[in-house]
């Protein structure tokens, strides 16, 4: 829930339904040995995580940026009231999405994976906007320690890599006024 103090916020939970993707999905994306899949919701599942985790990291750039990919490293997310109204609506889909696949037909490990995802994308959904004002200005990880955090974490080992960072410092004013939007929108 939002009014949580000291537990699992949205990002640990993110990181958690992340790390037991990578877990439970061997080399590839392809069942081996005794985890073989028990019927096509387990194969159509892994497509919903594939295509899931793309929408994210579209969604979120600097999610991309720590996770090591680069094709998003141009930009900030877009913290316009639209987009948030369209991130809204999609993970409502996703949620739909997530909760069509069938119990019986997956192994128990694609079940607890289908339950992160329901999860996390369930708790997206209640805590915003809430969570995602409060986000913003936190000490440890608001959008003023943020910003060098994610340029921290850029590649700078290409031509690319320069011209990125330098997109992105210039996309700063907007993603500032942006999130003063968004902060004015709770505030009041």
């Amino acid at each position: 829930g939002v009014g949580r103090v000291g537990g699992v916020g949205r990002v640990s939970r993110v990181g958690i339904l992340i790390l037991g993707l990578v877990a439970l999905l061997p080399s590839g994306g392809r069942a081996q040995g005794s985890e073989r899949f028990s019927g096509p919701s387990s194969q159509s599942l892994l497509q919903l995580f594939d295509e899931y985790w793309e929408w994210k990291i579209a969604r979120r750039p600097e999610l991309a940026t720590s996770a090591g990919r680069r094709e998003h490293n141009a930009r900030w997310t877009d913290r316009s009231k639209a987009a948030r109204d369209k991130d809204l609506y999609d993970l409502r889909e996703w949620l739909q999405r997530g909760m069509w696949f069938s119990p019986g037909t997956l192994t128990p490990s694609m079940r607890l994976t289908a339950y992160l995802l329901e999860s996390d994308t369930r708790d997206q959904i209640e805590s915003e906007p809430y969570l995602s004002a409060v986000t913003l200005v936190s000490q440890a990880d608001g959008v003023h320690n943020r910003v060098f955090s994610i340029v921290d974490q850029m590649p700078a080992a290409t031509v690319a890599d320069y011209e990125n960072i330098v997109a992105r410092l210039r996309a700063l004013p907007q993603y500032i006024d942006q999130t003063i939007g968004q902060i004015q929108e709770n505030a009041d």
